[in-house]
């Protein structure tokens, strides 16, 4: 954790040092068979190699001792550990069941908590927290160093788990399927050992897997081409394929959606690149493919209706979606004619909305959304012809609001509202009555009273206005002369949105600093339609 928190205190000097001793990993311009440049620094991608650890190690040493050089280490040092360790920070936790869930990490538990109490104990300002699983003690026991990459749960009975275990925290992962109930691993139950792989339950006794089966079964990019259905005490090699992709896809993947109703749909889906993907619907066995749009996502199944992001401008049969929509689609007539889909519009953005998230609840869908940045999130339910309408819920403005926890067993969700200055706040929403109740909120991490948020613009070559915010002490002299953190990110889709700034504020801008954050540079979906990716 100190080797994290020593990257918070980088100067522009070890930035500079940085920069050169990576000068000379350019990639190398030969070419093998494939048409890929070789790569000079793939030795490096092994966490394993002792060179690559040599090197790792070295590179460390050197940008320590140039921050252990300066005076003001120790103090900074010792202030952002005690944000990242305090125990006093706000829960992330999800609705199962009854139950709240929870994965927890501090000082004492670096390897992590899972666990659960009920909703009427986590109001309380200390919960009755019941370790589901501690990985700590498990990578003790085992002599492996487990990072806990997740869960992929059986939502039929929500008794078992697939529990996704990394080593060192490596891309492979070892899985092993959990008892909710007993608390354990299910003797003699599902057991994949280490590989690139992820999995769905098929039904309580069934998982679809995507992992490597020998040869010809993994991509040129080194992720899993083929799924196997794989039954409850069935050795791997008994498997049978489902789904084979070519060599040059990306990736391959199933997933099961379930709704509140009772439906239930299995996907296959074929990334024919980081963007791009084919749908397809598993029907009787067979894989059927979805004439949905290449640039699209499946959020979910509600009511009976897969409901649809879309990326790409799609004319569906003479109904016209714009790109960044959330369409609802039927999933009988899309079992019964999978060529002709007849999508309804759910959401259309405007030009300065963008889509966040989509959650769901036992009656309602669930819209997060920004507005020129600014937190929203909507209740969206169907009328009786179909169409749909949504409403605003009243969250505080100027600020990220997040579904951190959506119950598909009753009309709530946990949300949280965070700003720049403003400290997370989680509430629970009733999304049948728009009622908020607040839970829980993280303690100030710095004295923001001195401070100013303002929300600017800059114009691109074609006319793009783009949004970005400057934190700043109100009487910052603009003469230059004032140190500057200028963040920014551009990949995956992923923006850049109003978020507390925790350890910065106190290491950086408490000490008079100004920084500056961007929504994004590369935007994707969740940006306004004319800053999106064509």
């Amino acid at each position: 954790m100190k080797n994290t928190i020593s990257a918070l205190l980088l100067s522009p000097g070890l930035l500079l040092g940085a920069t050169a001793a990576f000068a000379d990993s350019t990639p190398t311009t030969s070419a093998p068979g494939n048409g890929i440049p070789e790569d000079s620094r793939a030795w490096m991608e092994d966490m394993n190699n002792a060179d690559a650890l040599a090197w790792a190690k070295a590179e460390t040493d050197r940008s320590t001792a140039v921050l252990q050089a300066d005076p003001r280490y120790p103090t900074l040092l010792a202030e952002a550990t005690a944000i990242a360790e305090s125990k006093d920070r706000v829960p992330v936790v999800s609705f199962r069941g009854e139950a709240v869930y929870n994965f927890w990490q501090d000082g004492d538990h670096v390897q992590g908590l899972w666990r659960t109490t009920t909703l009427d104990s986590f109001r309380k300002e200390k919960p009755d927290w019941q370790t589901v699983l501690d990985v700590d003690a498990l990578a003790k026991a085992e002599g492996v160093k487990w990072v806990f990459k997740g869960t992929d749960c059986d939502e039929e009975t929500r008794r078992h788990c697939v529990v996704h275990l990394s080593n060192g925290g490596e891309d492979a992962v070892t899985l092993r399927e959990f008892d909710m109930k007993t608390r354990a691993f299910v003797p003699g139950g599902f057991s994949l050992p280490r590989g690139k792989q992820t999995v769905a339950w098929s039904d309580t006794e069934t998982l679809l897997v995507a992992r490597e089966w020998g040869p010809g079964t993994m991509s040129n990019a080194g992720y899993p081409l083929v799924i196997k259905s794989l039954k409850r005490g069935q050795p791997l090699e008994q498997a049978k394929e489902v789904f084979h992709g070519q060599p040059t896809d990306m990736s391959v993947g199933a997933t099961t959606l379930r709704d509140a109703q009772g439906h239930q749909a299995t996907l296959i889906i074929r990334n024919l690149s980081f963007f791009e993907a084919e749908t397809y619907l598993l029907a009787g066995g067979q894989p059927k493919r979805l004439a949905l749009p290449l640039k699209v996502q499946v959020q979910g199944l509600h009511d009976g209706q897969l409901i649809v992001e879309v990326k790409q401008d799609w004319d569906a049969g003479g109904t016209a979606v714009s790109q960044g929509s959330v369409v609802a689609v039927d999933l009988a007539a899309a079992a019964a004619d999978p060529d002709h889909l007849h999508p309804l519009v759910v959401y259309a953005p405007t030009a300065r909305e963008g889509l966040t998230g989509v959650d769901f609840t036992k009656h309602h869908l669930l819209l997060s959304l920004t507005e020129n940045v600014k937190g929203r999130l909507y209740v969206a339910d169907r009328n009786a012809d179909g169409t749909w309408r949504r409403a605003l819920l009243q969250l505080p403005d100027n600020a990220d609001v997040t579904i951190t926890g959506a119950d598909r067993d009753h009309d709530r969700a946990f949300v949280t509202v965070a700003s720049f200055l403003e400290p997370l706040t989680l509430s629970l929403v009733d999304t049948n009555t728009g009622k908020v109740e607040k839970l829980k909120s993280s303690p100030a991490r710095f004295d923001a009273s001195k401070a100013v948020v303002e929300q600017r613009e800059a114009v691109s070559s074609d006319g793009t206005r783009i949004p970005y915010f400057v934190v700043r002490p109100r009487d910052v002299p603009f003469d230059g002369s004032t140190p500057t953190l200028l963040y920014a990110y551009g990949g995956f889709e992923v923006p850049m949105l109003p978020h507390y700034l925790g350890t910065a504020g106190k290491l950086w801008l408490e000490r008079g600093a100004l920084t500056s954050w961007p929504i994004s540079v590369a935007v994707g979906s969740s940006a306004p339609p004319g800053m999106r990716p064509a």
